[in-house]
């Protein structure tokens, strides 16, 4: 019987391999890789600005 955290790397290790031997859905992986990392950093960058214009600064 497997766990969950057992099928979660299964899973993990599956999507792996195939990362490793289908060159488009490895295009795509890193696609949607980079446009998370772009959002993440979006969304840092645009909480710091709130935090600076709640603390009074100047948004310019």
């Amino acid at each position: 019987m497997l766990t969950a955290q057992g099928r979660e790397r299964r899973a993990l290790g599956a999507e792996l391999r195939r990362v490793e031997t289908d060159p488009e859905y490895a295009a795509e992986w890193r696609a949607e890789l980079d446009e998370g990392v772009r959002q993440l950093r979006f969304e840092r960058a645009l909480e710091a600005l709130v935090r600076d214009l709640a603390d009074g600064g100047d948004p310019s």
